[in-house]
């Protein structure tokens, strides 16, 4: 009975706090004592690891920049430096920097190649929308390689420059088909999610293949592209202005 109490109790806070039954819903769909387990779980297991550093190769995968599934461009080339994954809070001190200036030039190029399309230093700002959504598109794209510690469910940024991409090229066709470079991409990401997959540490042949972290080459592959197609929409935004 006092442990029903605890989980109504602990249930009562995580409404109040987050506007979510947060023992309640589990308990009753999984039972209470599988409820209890999974919370024992995430205290001795997880939270209790993180604070040791004594961590399952699970929890590891997903808090530490070296991990395998690691996507951003600092952890890819520490990992390739270190010719394996590692397991630690912090990049080295130049994957750091590199990542830094990797996250400055990103912004900068977006920036200078959208002056006149979504931007103008002096005068009046232009009115053209397609610009601006065309940049926020390739800024959210690249967000999965601006962090350090992005996992493979960050590719779902690059949804909206997906798009962008579908609609330009069917712009250009003159009518609505799938091409095979959106299938090639595609299916490219998916093959590179699978391989991140902590399960397959130690099960693949190829481990060469996710040390250099595929899914940050298939992201980096449609970059000059979307910049292209930045300076693109800027150029004919300023020329109809």
């Amino acid at each position: 009975m006092r442990r029903y109490d605890e989980v109504v109790m602990l249930s009562a806070r995580a409404e109040s706090y987050f506007g979510l039954d947060g023992v309640g819903l589990p308990a009753v769909c999984l039972g209470l004592a599988t409820t209890l387990d999974l919370y024992r779980a995430l205290f001795s297991e997880h939270l209790a690891g993180m604070a040791s550093g004594l961590m399952s190769t699970k929890l590891a995968s997903e808090v530490s920049p070296g991990a395998y599934s690691s996507v951003g461009v600092g952890a890819v080339a520490a990992r390739i430096a270190a010719g394996r994954a590692f397991y630690s809070f912090a990049l080295p001190g130049w994957a750091s920097a590199l990542q830094f200036v990797f996250d400055a030039g990103v912004i900068a190029a977006v920036a200078i190649l959208g002056r006149g399309g979504f931007w103008n230093l002096r005068g009046a700002q232009p009115a053209d929308r397609y610009p601006i959504l065309v940049a926020g598109a390739v800024l959210s794209a690249v967000t999965p390689l601006m962090i350090a510690s992005s996992r493979p469910n960050y590719l779902t940024f690059a949804v909206p420059l997906m798009g962008v991409f579908l609609v330009e090229a069917w712009r250009r066709i003159g009518e609505q088909r799938i091409t095979g470079p959106m299938i090639g991409w595609a299916l490219a990401a998916w093959l590179s999610i699978l391989t991140l997959d902590w399960r397959w540490e130690g099960r693949m042949p190829w481990d060469w293949l996710r040390i250099v972290g595929p899914m940050t080459w298939v992201l980096l592959v449609i970059g000059p592209a979307s910049l292209a197609l930045v300076a693109e929409a800027s150029e004919v935004s300023e020329r109809r202005s």
